[in-house]
């Protein structure tokens, strides 16, 4: 790293060519250790970036094609960029949609269409970050562009170079993303996933897998220095049989700490393979990587009720006049468990609204009663909820009618989100 930088700071300079004959001094400043916001806005403000640019640089910086879309909205080259309330509000929706097209596009590519090459191995969720490995985004005929290959690329990344697509035997590189689990599911920062490398993963140098949050597509900020496991920085566990399971989860499993990346309940993610120094066997794709898969549904849920508790003061159930939910995950448990060997979602989606009541919205004007009594409180708090927020439902009933819950856990679960989500 520091033969790099030193070759960067000795070496390179930037200025316009009117100070050829007088270069200035280039100031550097360090990224490492920092944080900062490289994310374009999701909102009305990517406007007002995108006519800065258009203000700043030569008119032909930009195609006239391109030039053409924007003009019609106000943003052209010498031209004041002040849209009236109803062009804001147009353009305040335009932007969502936009994000939630290139997030359907990215995350869901039409594979039997017109995105088929994308996929790395046949029924898998890896994709390639290149359709067909075409970094022009080109279509069959070589002359037209397909928009959606270009917006799976650089709405998640950024740079771009021919040889991210052609990767070389013994000193290259290459990638493959999962945006999706082997169920077709995005990923739930709740969850417990392990994917599996087989034995002798075919490269010289390094393998990586590595988290990008969802929302930002940036790396995941966790406790972790880094949110990522390599053959390098880290000592992966082997298996008799020479495989490596790597584990993404909010806390690492017993004894997995070197093959853990943390994540982060309520941020949703993404996986990248990064595979360095290739062998044939890679280039030849006769190497397959397992899929990411979500191994213990039941753990999720039980986490989040651990996680909730974890802000307990004092050793008691009930303390200063709030439930703690340490008083109700051990018979949750076993109410959740019950309702995922059912095959249950909605059941299980009920306790953990049920936890999330508890735990932001009832207080209890006790003292502290003895840990077995948990669920017997849980009538008495669900009752309150249910009165002060005018819902039809019996929620108590939930606890002792598991029944009930299963039949009308539908509406319930909508109104407790929307409520708890506050």
């Amino acid at each position: 790293i520091d033969v790099a930088r030193d070759n960067i700071v000795n070496n390179m300079r930037v200025y316009p060519l009117s100070q050829a004959n007088a270069p200035p001094e280039m100031d550097f400043i360090s990224l490492s250790g920092q944080s900062f916001n490289a994310v374009y806005p999701n909102n009305f403000q990517f406007y007002g970036e995108l006519n800065a640019v258009v203000q700043s640089e030569p008119i032909d910086f930009f195609p006239k094609g391109t030039r053409g879309l924007w003009a019609p909205i106000g943003i052209a080259k010498g031209r004041a960029f002040a849209p009236d309330e109803r062009k804001r509000a147009i353009l305040k929706d335009a932007v969502a949609i936009g994000n939630a097209t290139a997030r359907s596009i990215v995350w869901h590519p039409r594979k039997t269409w017109n995105m088929g090459g994308l996929q790395s191995f046949d029924g898998l969720n890896w994709n390639t970050a290149f359709l067909n490995a075409n970094v022009f985004f080109d279509g069959p005929d070589g002359e037209t562009m397909v928009t959606d290959a270009r917006m799976t690329f650089h709405y998640p990344y950024t740079v771009v170079t021919p040889a991210m697509a052609k990767p070389r035997a013994d000193t290259g590189s290459d990638y493959r993303i999962a945006f999706l689990d082997a169920e077709d599911q995005p990923f739930d920062g709740l969850g417990v996933y392990r994917v599996t490398l087989p034995p002798n993963p075919p490269v010289e140098d390094f393998w990586a897998f590595t988290l990008y949050e969802s929302q930002t597509r940036s790396m995941l900020q966790t406790d972790q220095a880094l949110p990522t496991v390599d053959s390098i920085q880290n000592d992966p566990v082997v298996n008799a049989d020479g495989s490596i399971d790597v584990y993404f989860a909010p806390e690492a499993p017993d004894g997995m700490d070197q093959t853990w990346v943390q994540t982060i309940p309520g941020n949703s993610f993404f996986v990248i393979l990064r595979m360095y120094g290739l062998r044939q066997e890679w280039l030849n794709r006769n190497y397959v990587p397992g899929e990411v898969t979500r191994i213990d549904r039941t753990a999720c849920a039980v986490a989040l009720l651990r996680t909730l508790s974890k802000q307990r003061r004092g050793p008691h159930a009930i303390r200063d006049g709030r439930i703690s939910p340490h008083l109700i995950t051990e018979s949750f448990e076993i109410r959740l468990k019950m309702f995922v060997d059912d095959g249950d979602a909605g059941g299980v989606q009920i306790f953990i609204a049920r936890a999330l009541v508890a735990r932001r919205f009832i207080r209890i004007r006790q003292r502290h009663r003895p840990t077995d009594q948990g669920l017997d409180l849980m009538p008495a708090c669900l009752n309150v909820f249910q009165r002060n927020h005018k819902i039809d439902h019996d929620l108590a009933g939930f606890v002792t009618d598991p029944v009930q819950a299963r039949r009308d856990h539908t509406g319930v679960v909508v109104k407790l989100g929307c409520l708890v989500a506050v």
